[in-house]
């Protein structure tokens, strides 16, 4: 707390400082120059705490709560672009089943963040009415051209998922 209050007088002194010697610059082609340099004084001056110089007396518990909030955060950033791309994903995929006539389908990515936090997908399953077998090559065709990997097929229309196709 002494360490705020510290940079607060600073930060006073340095504006009363900088008024008075604004008051005495004389009038001429120097002038706002020097009120540029006076500025620069002063932010510097309300700047350099910021960037590291104020390191805040809060017990552990009070740090060990921010970084378990950042954490949390982290976790939910990670969260919600993982369901960004799986959204983008689903909709690249369905995308190339209405391209091939096939409109009812049931699409789910599998998708993970690595140690490198890239996003991944690791699987693409896609439920397709049984009537629509023979198009699984071509729709799995252009996943591979988009996705540089395979999607298992499964036939719907029976009542079970069954018929894994590749």
């Amino acid at each position: 707390m002494n360490e705020i209050k510290s940079w607060l007088f600073s930060v006073c002194a340095a504006a009363i400082a900088a008024g008075v010697f604004k008051m005495l610059i004389p009038e001429g082609s120097n002038r706002r120059l020097l009120q540029m340099l006076t500025g620069v004084f002063m932010l510097s001056v309300i700047v350099t705490p910021l960037l590291g110089g104020v390191k805040p007396d809060l017990p552990p518990t009070v740090l060990q709560e921010k970084d378990e909030g950042l954490s949390s955060l982290e976790e939910t950033i990670r969260d919600r672009l993982l369901d960004t791309a799986e959204a983008a994903v689903k909709h690249k995929i369905s995308a190339i089943l209405l391209d091939q006539g096939i409109k009812n389908a049931k699409i789910i990515i599998k998708m993970d963040t690595g140690a490198d936090k890239r996003i991944s997908i690791k699987q693409i399953h896609i439920y397709i009415d049984q009537e629509d077998a023979a198009k699984t090559q071509s729709v799995n065709d252009g996943i591979k051209q988009e996705f540089n990997m395979n999607a298992e097929f499964y036939l719907t229309g029976t009542g079970q998922h069954g018929g894994k196709d590749k």
